[in-house]
């Protein structure tokens, strides 16, 4: 069904028919590619609703149609003036066929459409000049004050190219209104601004000229759609043939086979190829033997043809199931319906002719071969086919026999089994062998079945061959070992290497460094070590590494024991490399102490000397850190003057002295500080230095000791005395004297 929409030829009060003039008809119709079938003046072909109705008259390619433009005239007609062009189309179709009607209008005219399908019915096409399939040469396009609409592919100059297509509707036309197609300006007919023109007969008519109605208001017009009438018809007549028939033939005879299947090949052949297009087919039995669906597998076929745009013919290809049935030549009929996207031609089927390639012949025995693996437990079962290659009543004897394989331990016997066929019985029967699954790793082993005795039968092959593959295999792996390294000494690290099927096997242990190294003395290598494995032996083996042990704090470390090398039938390894994790167990750094002693003139304004000892009794040194090691705070009573230390930095701030430095594992290092008494100085003076030091070995100075508690006058306290003038012996006389009289005066008053 074609999509036409049918449009009045007269209306009363808002169509006028007039007669036209051609420069560029002849008997027959027009000859260009495209024609202009309707449009509408109001506007301009840019923001307005104003627009032009484009049929193609050919099958145009997206590429030919890109070099299209639409457009219109000078005011005087005197040549061509703006343009729109057709801009990648190839994104909406390849190929458009005769037929198809494409509107070009402004922003308010017809709505945008760009889906087209014409296979399906859909050959309209709605393209607005501000959108991405139109691109504006000559911008500013107006029917309402222009005389000519044109379709061409050239948008400038006074003449139109053998495929362009023009309108004029100018009373006194210009040069290019001139050389239009068709002139609307007999009398004072032209279509008015806001009315359109459209043709309303055939398209190839050669009285097309005489054929347009003009003056008609939009209401009227159908952008997108046929005109009805001859219009529609001769429309109509393009999508047709755009389309074309479709037919089926070859009519194929072939012999059926007797096994498998034959193609029968049969060609769908359409007669024109502008869109996709598709046919359903479907088989039936025909003649005086037809076939049935068991010639075809069990059922009759059917499908669908599809046809690609521009594609002519496709293939239909029915199966025939081969048979060694002695029967009649049979028939059957292939019939195409459906169509989509093209029409039926008058021949619809098409025969096939099955030819019968079988005759009477003697029937055969023979028994085909088995390779199975044994399976590692419980029994698995070899299934033998014997065949007989025509029907017929048959019998045959079979029997099993050793060949590496042993009945009882490796499978159980047959012993005089008889197969029996049947004229109307299938051609094949299943003999049995269960077979015994082990896990032993072996060469693969083999029986035989034996076919006697035949009966209305002839054996051909007497033997079938049944091979156990061995399936067992063996994997070596070793596993990963974590443990402590100790402080002193070493210790063994024993890894576990496995085999998961005990047989004869060998493989070669290396170790690898990670993290650990044998340059840092963290382990033993181990280089081209052998572990064996034996048949029936145990089925791990250890692998000893030695590890030394320290008390550095360090992070866990990593070392590799790789397996490579492996030896013996079906063993591989699988997990190959070993990884040994030393865990750190040391967690002290440094542990510090500190003895401070005093030592000078403890006499106002008088020289001191603080000797501080700096003792690390842990297992590793204290690095200089962030931060101060040290830190002294001298009493306010005195001045700081200097510092020196036996290694690193004193520094001072005021009175705040500090150090910064190493102090070595089991060593010392020693500070001085030299210090002035204020001239004021008195009484008892104490003083500690306050010790920093890392002892989780996190290189942060985390922990702190004070210097030894001053208790009394000892190492770092001390007395300041003031001194007392000496007195003359007149002196002491008089002031033994003044005693006396004290002591006597306070006698008498006590009395």
């Amino acid at each position: 069904m074609i999509k036409i929409k049918l449009k009045p030829i007269v209306m009363a009060l808002t169509t006028v028919t007039v007669c036209l003039s051609s420069s560029n008809v002849f008997a027959g119709g027009p000859v260009n590619k495209v024609a202009i079938n309707e449009f509408y003046r109001s506007g301009n072909l840019t923001t307005t609703n104003e627009w032009a109705e484009i049929i193609l008259l050919e099958n145009l390619t997206a590429v030919e149609l890109n070099t299209y433009f639409v457009g219109d005239s000078t005011g005087s007609t005197a040549s061509k003036f703006s343009s729109y062009q057709f801009t990648n189309m190839e994104n909406i179709a390849s190929t458009f066929c005769a037929g198809t009607i494409i509107t070009v209008g402004g922003t308010t005219g017809p709505a945008s459409d760009t889906a087209y399908a014409p296979g399906s019915n859909d050959w309209n096409l709605s393209l607005q000049t501000a959108g991405t399939n139109i691109t504006s040469t000559t911008g500013g396009g107006n029917f309402a004050s222009d005389d000519v609409v044109y379709i061409d592919t050239t948008d400038t100059g006074n003449t139109l190219s053998a495929d362009g297509f023009a309108i004029n509707w100018d009373d006194t036309p210009g040069t290019f209104g001139s050389n239009a197609t068709f002139n609307l300006s007999t009398g004072s007919n032209e279509p008015n601004n806001d009315t359109g023109a459209f043709l309303n007969d055939v398209l190839a008519n050669s009285a097309i000229e005489a054929s347009w109605v003009s003056d008609t208001i939009l209401g009227s017009l159908t952008p997108g759609a046929a005109n009805g009438g001859n219009n529609s018809t001769s429309i109509q007549a393009l999508q047709a043939s755009a389309l074309g028939t479709v037919t089926i033939g070859d009519t194929p005879t072939n012999n059926e086979g007797n096994v498998g299947t034959t193609a029968f090949t049969f060609t769908v052949t359409r007669s024109a190829s502008c869109a996709a297009a598709s046919v359903d087919y479907a088989v039936t039995g025909t003649g005086a033997n037809p076939a049935d669906a068991a010639d075809f597998g069990g059922a009759l076929p059917s499908g669908t043809a599809n046809f690609a745009a521009g594609v002519t013919t496709a293939t239909v290809t029915i199966n025939v199931t081969g048979d060694t049935d002695v029967e009649m030549d049979e028939t059957f009929l292939v019939t195409i319906s459906n169509p989509i996207g093209v029409a039926l031609d008058p021949v619809t089927t098409d025969t096939g002719t099955i030819t019968n390639d079988d005759v009477a012949v003697a029937a055969n025995i023979s028994i085909d071969n088995v390779t199975q693996n044994e399976g590692n437990a419980g029994t698995s079962t070899f299934d033998f086919t014997v065949s007989i290659d025509a029907a017929a009543d048959a019998t045959v004897q079979v029997d099993t026999a050793d060949g590496s394989a042993t009945a009882g331990s490796d499978y159980t016997a047959i012993a005089a089994q008889t197969v029996t066929f049947t004229a109307m019985g299938p051609l094949t029967q299943t003999v049995s062998v269960t077979v015994n699954g082990d896990t032993t790793i072996e060469t693969d082993e083999t029986f035989t079945v034996n076919l006697s005795n035949a009966m209305g039968a002839t054996i051909t092959d007497a033997q079938g061959d049944g091979s156990i593959t061995n399936d067992d295999a063996a994997v070596i792996s070793i596993d990963d070992v974590t443990q402590a390294e100790g402080d002193v000494g070493s210790s063994t690290f024993d890894f576990t290497v496995s085999i998961d099927n005990s047989t004869d096997a060998t493989v070669q242990v290396n170790t690898s460094n990670g993290t650990a190294t044998t340059a840092d003395s963290d382990y033993d290598a181990i280089a081209g070590q052998m572990v064996t494995f034996t048949a029936g032996g145990a089925t791990t083996q250890s692998v000893s590494v030695t590890v030394n042990g320290d008390v550095a704090v360090e992070s866990n470390e990593t070392f590799n024991v790789d397996l490579s090398n492996v030896t013996g039938a079906s063993v591989s390894i699988g997990d190959n490399q070993g990884i040994g994790t030393i865990n750190n167990d040391d967690n002290v750094q440094a542990v510090l102490s500190a003895i401070k002693s005093v030592s000078g003139n403890f006499i106002p304004t008088g020289l001191v000397t603080y000797t501080i000892v700096i003792n690390n009794t842990g297992p590793n040194p204290q690095n200089d850190n962030p931060g101060d090691e040290m830190t002294d705070v001298l009493p306010a009573s005195m001045n700081f003057v200097s510092g020196s230390a036996s290694n690193g930095t004193v520094t001072n701030i005021g009175n705040t002295v500090s150090w910064n430095g190493i102090v070595a594992a089991g060593g010392s290092t020693t500070v001085t500080i030299n210090a002035q008494l204020n001239g004021n100085a008195f009484g008892l003076i104490e003083n500690q230095a306050l010790v920093n030091y890392d002892n989780t070995g996190d290189g942060n100075n985390d922990s702190n000791v004070m210097s030894n508690n001053p208790v009394g006058v000892g190492p770092t306290t001390f007395f300041v005395m003031v001194m007392v003038p000496t007195l003359s012996t007149y002196g002491l006389l008089l002031l033994t004297l003044l005693m006396i009289a004290l002591v006597y005066r306070r006698k008498t008053f006590s009395k």
